[in-house]
């Protein structure tokens, strides 16, 4: 997917993309960076894809 610009809508439609290309009895977990249009709420709509923010995981 190739925009010229980022916003919610954007990222629904990008997790759209990913919940059509994951396989049935898979789940997708999209690591977040916490930009503005990343917020909880853009996955509800799919039940196969969950969001996790990059600033939980540890690096060493």
């Amino acid at each position: 997917m190739v925009v010229p610009w980022v916003n919610k809508d954007i990222m629904i439609e990008h997790l759209k993309q990913i919940s059509e290309a994951t396989e049935k009895g898979r789940h997708a977990v999209v690591i977040m960076d916490g930009a503005g249009w990343h917020t909880n709420d853009i996955a509800e709509r799919f039940s196969n894809v969950s969001l996790s923010n990059s600033h939980l995981i540890h690096q060493s």
